[in-house]
């Protein structure tokens, strides 16, 4: 009798399993023809051709349109008939996930999230439902902390799949295939942490973006599609790298032999998030990283749901000063050369940021003048600076991101970062005091004076020689001066502009602040490193340089 039994209850469990299918078959049947024919479209070129599939980018801000009413009641009818096997089989992975992931489809997040909660099935795949929930939901933080249970919870290789970002990287993506799975958690920790969209945000929406759509994969990979295509690796690459469809349309092909084709809109407008490189050398210049959210073709995307833009702040100056056991970080911006927030109030905040490990610390200025400067005090020295403007009445987004190089042997620095300012005839004596004339971006207009700002930390017995030279700077045409300074002596022999003193210990100024005025009469339109070296006696103790470029007007 009791093995009657169980037969019954696996045969009604098939049923049920079986049920389901074939609902969320008729939903998509009944999607599929009522989609809404695209007229003047033309074929474009594909960016990317993978597998089966075109793939191309346009750059729009797209929603998607209103269903019709088929399709409504095809999707209550769906939602129904999930809830009700889901009930009855809360232990079935495959109708846990198409509940949660309609339910999220249709908005009701709040009841996706309970969904993934009360699954009993396998626990990583719970916890990655509930992920996928959280992020549908812009709970980026809840997402990370599901989707951090999942992969140490999960099968090792499907971990190695979900963990490779070989095809996001581009050009990193040779010296990323050179480590092995393994071997790349730490890589993957410092990627993710640099590709974070902005640091003064919680939680890093394209990493849980990315673990959603390999969780996306899973549910579409036994699922009917809107497209009514077969599943294949080409469906899932196409999906990792640049996401799923949030909604459908068809578009008549004359002479085809299909009547039409079905197009998927991805969310947009969409941006490449990640650092190039992405991975460097111990001994590589850090500061040679960039981000470029507007390459063309890049082998990934993403459409973060606040920001319609991610433009570039161009006119922004970073300095570090020590203050006891702390570090002060000034950022010194305008963000009138912007369109956008010319005319619309921003909220601008300074992201100071150590490692992966470390909490990021934040700075506000809410609502923010054109012309503002923000601080941060940490008790580490930042290694990555974040100036991120985000609009308070518009979707719009704008950043600049800067690594710091390396302090020489790890040690504090004697002399603090230089800070560029306009000069008067009464030089600053504080870092209070330059900061009203600190120059908002490292441009300089040909023929102005520019005044330097710097501070000392160390004292010595002997004298102080101090050297100034301004040097050009070659091979770096077209490209932005480099927002922060770095702790380098790029003298050369011959220097347009040169200064030199020394400062006797009886007659040295009191405190660490230090100004000079500089004329660049002489100098032509160009790129210039300003430098200054600190000797003791015969030897170096310290230098600090910073990029500026001398145009013919201050933009």
């Amino acid at each position: 009798m009791e093995q009657a039994s169980a037969r019954a209850q696996s045969s009604d469990s098939l049923d049920l399993l079986r049920q389901a299918h074939a609902a969320q078959r008729e939903f998509e049947r009944v999607r599929r023809s009522h989609l809404p024919y695209e007229l003047g479209v033309r074929q474009k070129d594909c960016d990317e051709r993978i597998g089966r599939y075109c793939y191309w980018y346009e750059p729009m801000v797209e929603s998607a349109p209103a269903e019709v009413a088929p399709v409504r009641v095809a999707r209550e009818s769906l939602l129904v008939a999930l809830q009700d096997a889901h009930q009855q089989l809360p232990g079935d992975g495959w109708i846990t996930g198409q509940l949660v992931r309609y339910l999220a489809e249709e908005g009701f997040s709040d009841s996706a999230i309970a969904t993934a909660r009360s699954c009993t099935g396998l626990p990583w795949w719970c916890h990655a439902l509930e992920g996928l929930a959280r992020h549908r939901a812009h709970d980026y933080q809840g997402a990370e902390a599901a989707f951090s249970r999942a992969l140490r919870e999960m099968p090792a290789a499907e971990r190695c799949a979900w963990t490779d970002l070989g095809p996001l990287l581009g050009d990193g993506e040779r010296l990323y295939r050179s480590r092995s799975c393994t071997a790349r958690d730490s890589v993957n920790e410092r990627i993710w942490w640099l590709a974070r969209p902005l640091y003064s945000r919680p939680g890093n929406d394209l990493e849980t973006e990315h673990y959603s759509r390999h969780t996306m994969a899973l549910l579409l990979q036994y699922s009917a599609t809107p497209d009514g295509g077969s599943w294949g690796d080409d469906r899932r690459r196409l999906g990792v790298r640049f996401g799923w469809p949030t909604h459908w349309s068809k578009r008549e092909e004359p002479g085809a032999l299909e009547p039409f084709w079905i197009l998927g809109h991805e969310p947009g407008p969409s941006f490449w998030l990640f650092p190039a490189p992405a991975l460097t050398e111990p001994w590589s210049d850090q500061t040679e990283t960039r981000w470029d959210a507007y390459q063309e073709r890049p082998p990934s995307r993403y459409a973060p749901p606040y920001a319609t833009g991610f433009v570039s702040i161009e006119r922004v100056q970073f300095a570090r000063f020590a203050r006891r056991d702390t570090t002060l970080t000034v950022a010194v911006f305008d963000l009138a050369s912007d369109s956008i927030f010319a005319t619309h109030p921003a909220d601008a905040r300074l992201a100071v940021a150590r490692d992966p490990a470390t909490p990021i610390l934040v700075g506000r200025i809410f609502p923010a003048t054109p012309r503002a400067v923000l601080s941060v005090r940490s008790a580490w020295r930042p290694a990555v600076l974040s100036l991120e403007a985000l609009g308070v009445d518009t979707p719009w987004v704008a950043r600049r991101r800067a690594m710091a190089p390396p302090d020489p042997g790890g040690l504090q620095p004697t002399i603090s970062d230089l800070l560029l300012f306009a000069p008067t005839d009464l030089l600053p004596r504080s870092l209070e005091a330059t900061l009203p004339a600190a120059l908002s971006g490292s441009v300089v207009r040909r023929g102005q004076r520019l005044g330097l700002f710097w501070e000392m930390y160390q004292e010595s017995d002997s004298a102080a020689t101090i050297e100034i030279a301004v040097t050009p700077k070659a091979g770096s045409k077209g490209e932005a001066p480099y927002p922060i300074g770095r702790p380098s002596c790029p003298f050369a022999l011959e220097s347009p502009v040169r200064l030199r003193w020394v400062e006797e210990r009886r007659t040295r100024p009191i405190g660490p602040a230090r100004s000079v005025a500089l004329d660049l009469g002489s100098l032509s339109e160009g790129r210039y490193v300003v430098t200054i070296q600190l000797s003791w006696g015969s030897r170096v103790h310290g230098c600090s340089s910073r990029e500026f470029r001398v145009a013919s007007s201050n933009r």
